[in-house]
């Protein structure tokens, strides 16, 4: 009788290969029923459709970086309408002001007068120069330069502009103590129709562009325009070189300077009509740059339901594409638990096989 070498060596690689495949696939399993419900290999499962779902992930990342986008924008415009509520509150403080104050001549008066004028233009430039995430929100697209110099501060050239504008007309007209060019300011002999005449004069300047960009402005006058949807751009900013906002300067300069001023009475008259009347039509301005900024705030609104509409309905396509059956994936990871328990358990016993057990 012939007797043949027998080795158990080929069955034990078998299952060897055997419980590695089990063991990749119960990862694969078990990381798809736990984590975001996705196949684990999206590619080999969707095949030609793969190209499909890219496509809807690129649309998908594109709505939700719009979103994104749309929520700085808004941040920006609500940053504008607040300081835009205070440059409006300050213009018609200032209005209240002149108004109590008009039929009050007295030195006292004058210099109380002066310093609520002086409050409220602080508060103004405050506003005017609001930074939101570091970005001057009135600059236009000059948004990392201080839009609206401060006329109150030392040196500041529209202050300089104003006091040799007012000296020169003083001088020219020889309303001095003595009648001459070289006499000490009067401003008691100032008549209402060459107050008028100069005041006529000072507007023209304050709407002139290079005057009001060399005295009172850094900001530029092209506005920041963002990009809302796919297919629509809105305004999302406005700057200091809008009329309201002039008219502000002007009307609060004139009665800051003027108005403290020992006037004739028609002179003084004359002078807070303009004042008051100027900053008067300021919040009509500003109100302006408000209503076009809500406006835009409106559109992204309407924006932000149309993307999220979108981004909905391609979040359930790419779902119903990718996601696996919860269900049979957990039945797959039972039944691949308890094959590979059978197969570590026979790997052991045939291990455990060898003819010395049986000498």
């Amino acid at each position: 009788m012939k007797t043949s070498f027998v080795s158990n060596l080929s069955s034990q690689l078998t299952l060897q290969r055997a419980i590695t495949q089990a063991q990749k696939e119960l990862q694969q399993r078990t990381a798809e029923a736990s984590g975001d419900g996705r196949h684990w290999d999206v590619g080999v499962v969707l095949g030609a459709k793969t190209s499909r779902s890219l496509n809807m992930h690129r649309d998908l990342d594109r709505l939700t970086s719009l979103l994104s986008t749309n929520s700085l924008t808004e941040t920006r415009l609500g940053a504008s309408q607040a300081a835009l509520d205070l440059m409006a509150g300050s213009a018609e403080n200032v209005m209240s002001k002149l108004t109590l104050f008009k039929d009050s001549p007295a030195a006292d008066d004058r210099n109380k007068m002066k310093d609520e004028l002086k409050n409220a233009l602080q508060v103004f430039t405050g506003a005017a120069n609001t930074t939101q995430s570091g970005e001057y929100v009135f600059a236009g697209v000059n948004s990392d330069v201080e839009p609206f110099k401060d006329y109150l501060a030392a040196g500041s050239p529209a202050k300089v502009a104003f006091d040799t504008a007012f000296n020169d007309f003083m001088t020219s007209n020889g309303f001095t103590n003595d009648g001459t060019a070289t006499g000490t300011p009067d401003p008691s002999k100032i008549t209402p129709e060459a107050m008028q005449d100069f005041l006529t004069d000072l507007e023209a300047s304050f709407n002139d562009d290079d005057y009001w960009k060399a005295n009172w402005s850094n900001a530029s006058d092209e506005t920041m325009v963002s990009r809302i949807s796919t297919g629509e751009q809105v305004q999302s900013s406005t700057t200091v070189n809008t009329e309201g906002v002039r008219k502000f300067a002007f009307g609060a300069v004139v009665a800051y300077e003027l108005l403290a001023l020992d006037l004739g009475t028609d002179t003084r008259n004359a002078t807070f009509d303009v004042a008051y009347n100027s900053i008067a039509n300021s919040v009509t301005g500003v109100n302006g740059e408000k209503t076009k900024l809500g406006i835009s705030q409106e559109r992204i609104k309407k924006a932000n339901d149309s993307l999220n509409a979108q981004k909905d309905i391609l979040t359930t396509v790419i779902v119903s594409l990718e996601r696996v059956d919860l269900t049979e994936v957990s039945a797959q990871v039972k039944t691949l638990e308890s094959q590979l328990e059978l197969a570590f358990t026979l790997t052991a016993r045939m291990q455990s096989l060898s003819l010395l057990n049986y000498l």
